[in-house]
C-alpha cells in the first residue's frame, strides 16, 4: 500500500503538479504465520495461549470451593511462562528481522511484567541488528525497505518495558552517521522521529513529545502537524505546549519558509483545511491519514494570541524585505503576501490594534509583484477565505 504527499489547488487556481512521498507498508502477520510453521511446538504454544493465563498474577485469592481449579490454573500458567522463556531463546533463529521484531512485538505484549531482562536483552539484540544494517556502508546484508519503521516498532517495544532503554535508542540513533548521505538527511532523520512519536502518544506521551522534540530544529513539516493531531486527541495541554515550541522554532528561524507557519496556523485556526503555498499560488494540503485524526476544534484564544503575535512580529519585521533577505524567502514575498492575507481577519478578531499595520504590509508586499500576478494573488487569497 502507497502514500502520499498531494498538493491539491483549490477549484478556482487550476491544477497543481502532485509532489508524492512514497512509503512501503509491508503486512508481516502472514510472513510470521508461515515462519513459525517451521519453528518448535514451542512457538506455537505459546502464541495459542490466552493472555489471561500468562498475565494473570502468580496467586491470587479465589474461593474454596475453586482451590483445586487455582491450582490447575497456576500449573499452566507456570508451564505458559517456561515456554515462553524458550520462545525467547528461539527468536533469534528466524532470519528476517522484521519478522523477528513481529514477534518480538506479541512477546513483549504479553510478557512484559514477568520477564522484562530477558525482554530487555531481545531488544538489544534487535536494535543492534537494525543498526547494523543502517550503518552497512559496504551493504553486505540487504536492508529491509521498512527498516526505518522495523527501528521504530523497537522503540516502541522498548517503552513498554523501560522509557530509558527506549530513550537510549533514540540517543543511539540520533548520533549514527547516514549510509546513504543523499537518502539520509537531516530531514529524513527528522521525519523518521516524529513517526516513531506519533505512533507512541497513546502509550506514552511524554517520550513521544521528548522525541517529535528533536524533530524542530529541522523544520515544521506534514508530519509535524500528524503528530499534533495525533497527540491532540489524547493529551490536548502536551499538544498545545508542543505546539509552542514548534511555533518558537519558526522564530528562531525567521520564519524562512512560510509554509510551516500555514502548518501551524492549520493547529490553531483551521484544522479541517490546512493552506499551502507554491509556486503556482495557494491550496490545499492534502496528507494522508490527517482527516482521520483530526475534528473542527473551536479556536483557542491562548494559543491564537500566541501565533499572531510571532507571526505579526515576523512579518512586520521592515529587514526582512531588504536587498538580500528576499532571496532568503522559500517562496518569495508571494508566500508572505498569502500569510498576510489569510491572518488578517484574526488579527481583526484577536488582536484588533495591530490590524492596519497587517493591511498596510500586505498592500506594501503586494506592490512588489508585478500587475498580473498582484491581481491572480488577490482573487486567489480571497476566494480561501
Amino acid at each position: 500500500m502507497g502514500a502520499r504527499w498531494c498538493v491539491e489547488r483549490n477549484e478556482y487556481s487550476g491544477t497543481f503538479q502532485h509532489y508524492q512521498w512514497r512509503n512501503s507498508h509491508t503486512v508481516v502477520d502472514s510472513q510470521v504465520i508461515d515462519l513459525l510453521s517451521s519453528m518448535r511446538y514451542s512457538v506455537v504454544l505459546l502464541l495459542l495461549i490466552s493472555f489471561e493465563v500468562l498475565s494473570q498474577p502468580a496467586s491470587r485469592q479465589m474461593p474454596k470451593n475453586q482451590a483445586g481449579s487455582d491450582a490447575v490454573s497456576l500449573a499452566i500458567r507456570q508451564d505458559a511462562l517456561s515456554t515462553a522463556d524458550q520462545v525467547i531463546d528461539q527468536v533469534s533463529e528466524i532470519k528476517d528481522l522484521r519478522s523477528r521484531v513481529a514477534l518480538a512485538e506479541k512477546l513483549v505484549r504479553i510478557l512484559a511484567k514477568s520477564r522484562p531482562e530477558r525482554l530487555r536483552k531481545l531488544l538489544n539484540t534487535l536494535f543492534d541488528d537494525a543498526i547494523a544494517l543502517k550503518t552497512d556502508f559496504a551493504k553486505t546484508n540487504p536492508a529491509p525497505s521498512d527498516l526505518d519503521s522495523i527501528v521504530g516498532r523497537i522503540i516502541q517495544a522498548a517503552a513498554l518495558i523501560d522509557v530509558e532503554l527506549a530513550r537510549n535508542y533514540i540517543e543511539t540513533l540520533s548520533t549514527l552517521k547516514a549510509v546513504d548521505r543523499a537518502a539520509r538527511s537531516d530531514t529524513s532523520a527528522s521525519t523518521l522521529y516524529l513517526r516513531i512519536a506519533s505512533e507512541l502518544t497513546r502509550s506514552n506521551p511524554s517520550l513521544a513529545v521528548e522525541l517529535a522534540t528533536r524533530s524542530l530544529a529541522n523544520g515544521i513539516s506534514p508530519d509535524t502537524l500528524l503528530f499534533l493531531a495525533s497527540l491532540r486527541k489524547v493529551d490536548i495541554p502536551s499538544a498545545n505546549r508542543f505546539f509552542v515550541a514548534a511555533l518558537r522554532s519558526c522564530r528562531l528561524r525567521g520564519a524562512r519558509d512560510v509554509n510551516e507557519l500555514l502548518l501551524l496556523y492549520a493547529y490553531v485556526f483551521s484544522p479541517l483545511r490546512v493552506p499551502t503555498v507554491v509556486s503556482q499560488g495557494i491550496g490545499l494540503l492534502n496528507i494522508p491519514g490527517y482527516l482521520d485524526l483530526v475534528k473542527s476544534y473551536p479556536v483557542d484564544a491562548a494559543l491564537a494570541q500566541q501565533y499572531l503575535e510571532l507571526v505579526g512580529h515576523t512579518l512586520l519585521n521592515p529587514l526582512r524585505y531588504n536587498a538580500g533577505n528576499i532571496e532568503t524567502l522559500a517562496l518569495g514575498i508571494e508566500g508572505d503576501f498569502y500569510v498576510l492575507n489569510i491572518i488578517e481577519p484574526w488579527v481583526a478578531a484577536y488582536q484588533p490594534i495591530k490590524t492596519s499595520a497587517i493591511v498596510e504590509r500586505r498592500n506594501i508586499v503586494a506592490s512588489y509583484m508585478r500587475s498580473n500576478q498582484r491581481e491572480a494573488a488577490f482573487s486567489a487569497a480571497d476566494l480561501w477565505i
